[in-house]
């Protein structure tokens, strides 16, 4: 399929919609075209907020399903390398406390801090 069939599908379809409506417009008069024209406008936006709905629902359960169970199981393929960074948290901490808590906090400032106002700002660029 390509664009100019969709292009042609479409012409096609809007041609006798266009067609139709003149015919009932001549034959009943403009306030049954108006009840119609209305009439489908209406039914058109219930089938979007229908399948629009059922669109963010189907990515609920897919979110569900999909992303929950592949966190847990990557969470726990993961848990030597978590023990492992907690180790060395505990030395940089270790290293740092005592005399040098000033320095510790600068470092939690640049760990921690710096990638959050960093991701704030994406997203509020994004957004």
């Amino acid at each position: 399929m390509t664009n100019s069939s969709i292009v042609e599908g479409i012409t096609l379809i809007s041609d006798h919609l266009a067609s139709t409506a003149i015919d009932i417009s001549k034959q009943n008069g403009i306030w049954t075209f108006l009840l119609y024209f209305f009439a489908f406008i209406g039914f058109v936006s219930l089938v979007y907020s229908v399948f629009n709905n059922i669109w963010k629902g189907g990515r609920l359960v897919g979110y569900g399903f999909i992303f929950i169970p592949m966190a847990i199981v990557v969470s726990l393929l993961n848990k030597k390398k978590r023990k492992e960074r907690l180790k060395e948290w505990g030395e940089i901490k270790n290293s740092l406390t005592g005399k040098n808590k000033l320095k510790f906090y600068i470092y939690l400032v640049i760990k921690i801090g710096v990638p959050v106002i960093i991701g704030i700002f994406i997203l509020k660029w994004i957004f």
